[in-house]
């Protein structure tokens, strides 16, 4: 769970959790919040969404993943004193 993501940094994780918060920027970057609804998320999930045209639509992101639980397997690394994974393979981005 994105909880215990903090006792993981520099390790490889696979996560499942629900999605909370998501955003896709204008440069195609979303960036995804995992965990519960908190001031700071337990996880940020981080990915260029512009090749997947389906999660690079904004309201797939804000009306169906914010309601989704994913799973995402990588590298858990601190980024500003947050436990971040940066995607860059699909193989490792489910929405379950």
């Amino acid at each position: 769970m994105a909880k215990d993501a903090y006792r993981h940094i520099g390790e490889k994780m696979t996560v499942k959790d629900s999605v909370y918060f998501g955003k896709v920027y204008n440069d195609s970057t979303a960036v995804v919040e995992l965990g519960n609804r908190r001031l700071i998320a337990p996880l940020t999930v981080i990915f260029s969404a512009g090749k997947n045209p389906r999660l690079s639509d904004p309201k797939f992101v804000a009306d169906y993943l914010q309601k989704s639980r994913i799973t995402v397997n990588g590298l858990i690394l601190l980024i500003k004193g947050h436990p971040t994974i940066i995607v860059s393979d699909w193989h490792d981005l489910k929405v379950d």
